[in-house]
């Protein structure tokens, strides 16, 4: 719940939008987290390793609907050690697949400029969900973005599993064939 959030964020920082959390934030997302950095122990535990650590970061989100949480934890990096630089970056990488594929939109402005000339999407004629005895009749997802599909199986009652980036290339059920309500749909998307 948004009490909830707001009770942890207080234990556990501010949003990651500043601090040693930067390099784990997503845009257009709010999440909080913290960073950890810690000196191993030594091998009879009466002082610590020289040069032996463990960088962390746990974090959740989206705060104005927590529905995931996040522990990284990096034993003994080499290099850098620091939570922020080992453990942030891979919270922010999983936490950017996560809301992707659950296709969660982000809830605050993108401030990223495009690097090259923006394309719009193309926006295809979604057809309307049909549901028999059979199952759920399954259209051509190729060609569609990871939101339209997910959005069309959320309507249906399907369970959906992305597999890759881009627009749809292929999928399990084929088109035209029956799926079970209640059953999961495999599409692959490519980048063109």
């Amino acid at each position: 719940s948004a009490g909830t959030a707001e009770t942890i964020s207080k234990y556990m920082g501010e949003e990651i939008s500043s601090g040693g959390g930067q390099s784990a934030k997503i845009e257009g997302y709010t999440f909080g987290g913290k960073t950890g950095t810690a000196q191993k122990k030594n091998e009879d535990s009466t002082g610590y390793a020289e040069g032996e650590y463990v960088g962390s970061f746990i974090g959740f989100g989206p705060l104005e609907d927590p529905q995931f949480l996040v522990l990284i934890v990096v034993d003994d990096p080499k290099g850098a050690y620091y939570g922020a630089q080992v453990a942030a970056p891979v919270f922010k990488e999983m936490m950017t697949e996560i809301v992707r594929m659950k296709g969660i939109r982000p809830t605050s402005e993108m401030n990223k400029k495009p690097i090259g000339p923006l394309v719009m999407p193309q926006k295809h004629n979604i057809p309307a969900v049909h549901i028999s005895a059979d199952g759920v009749l399954m259209p051509s997802f190729i060609g569609w973005s990871t939101r339209e599909v997910n959005d069309w199986l959320n309507e249906a009652g399907l369970g959906f599993i992305p597999k890759g980036m881009g627009t749809a290339v292929q999928q399990a059920p084929r088109p035209g064939s029956y799926a079970p309500v209640g059953s999961d749909v495999t599409v692959i998307f490519k980048r063109n």
